[in-house]
């Protein structure tokens, strides 16, 4: 059994070919066009072609595609609502994939609601987990006694539009002040770090030294061989990401949170404030709770939108 799956992130986006158990059988990597997304949907509809070819079936052998989208989503509708960081809004993403593949089974569904399904038919989870990803933007998941929860209008789950920040609150793509996204996103990390590259020459000869971006992957190398400056902004970014879960696991008592996006290669960097605020700002019963990098790793959310499929066609 095969699957079609796009995962349309941000910034990049993932086609490919996975089956039943899971492996990915063909894959291919372009980044998103957010200037149009109906050219941006053509060239991922060329690339799954591609992938099909590789693997030598046709869009006919597919049950199904699998279709993740950054933003608020009705999958039962097959409408994008409001991509924040793309700019897309009220786009009718079933009715265009299905009128270009002529694919029957077409589901489509918020990224980070993809990637807690594909934790629940992939890897091992509990009944109740909620399910974060630490991107370009931040977004999750909630799941309860193995039921997605999307909420009244689709938006359960925003954890990325929580605020945390009120002395010093910088603007949120989503119009507002003060959100974790604005403040822990890779986004938002990668805007400290130029920062502190304006601030201090030293980091701009850094980042010729060591052939570094000045980005969030660039102070992450600088955090992991001990730059106190950098160390200092993963603190502050896990300070920010651990008010957030608080707030969460006070309402929602999860057994379990997986933590999954770029930013989760600095893990090690951030997890020490997310338990601190954690210990200090939840009910010491709902403070029991195993917080973790996802068993799924960077292709979580590709893996996810396959998910969607072989869900929905069990």
């Amino acid at each position: 059994m095969f699957a079609g799956a796009l995962d349309i992130g941000g910034t990049k986006t993932i086609v490919a070919i996975v089956n039943k158990d899971g492996s990915i059988l063909s894959k291919r990597k372009i980044k998103t066009e957010i200037i149009d997304y109906k050219v941006h949907f053509l060239n991922c509809i060329k690339l799954l072609d591609e992938c099909l070819n590789e693997i030598s079936i046709k869009r006919s052998d597919l049950i199904g595609l699998g279709i993740n989208l950054p933003g608020m989503v009705n999958s039962s509708l097959g409408l994008l609502y409001n991509a924040p960081y793309a700019g897309w809004k009220d786009v009718k993403v079933t009715d265009f994939f299905h009128w270009n593949t002529k694919i029957k089974n077409i589901y489509i569904e918020n990224d980070v609601n993809s990637c807690a399904l594909g934790e629940m038919y992939f890897g091992e989870t509990s009944d109740n987990f909620l399910w974060i990803t630490i991107s370009t933007g931040i977004g999750g998941a909630i799941v309860v006694n193995k039921n997605l929860i999307k909420g009244s209008s689709f938006c359960a789950g925003e954890i990325g539009h929580m605020k945390v920040e009120y002395e010093s609150p910088y603007k949120c793509s989503c119009g507002q002040y003060g959100c974790l996204e604005a403040h822990a996103s890779g986004t938002a990390l990668t805007r400290m770090f130029k920062e502190l590259i304006q601030r201090d020459a030293d980091y701009r000869n850094k980042l010729t030294e060591f052939k570094l971006c000045p980005d969030a992957s660039g102070m992450a190398y600088l955090a992991k061989h001990n730059d106190e400056n950098c160390i200092e902004i993963f603190k502050l970014c896990g300070t920010y990401i651990g008010r957030a879960l608080s707030n969460a696991i006070n309402l929602l008592n999860p057994k379990e949170i997986f933590l999954g996006g770029g930013v989760i290669d600095s893990y090690a960097l951030i997890i020490g404030e997310i338990n601190l605020q954690i210990r200090q700002n939840t009910v010491k019963k709902c403070s029991e709770v195993n917080i973790k990098p996802t068993a799924l790793g960077y292709e979580a959310a590709l893996l996810g939108s396959a998910a969607l499929v072989f869900t929905n066609e069990n």
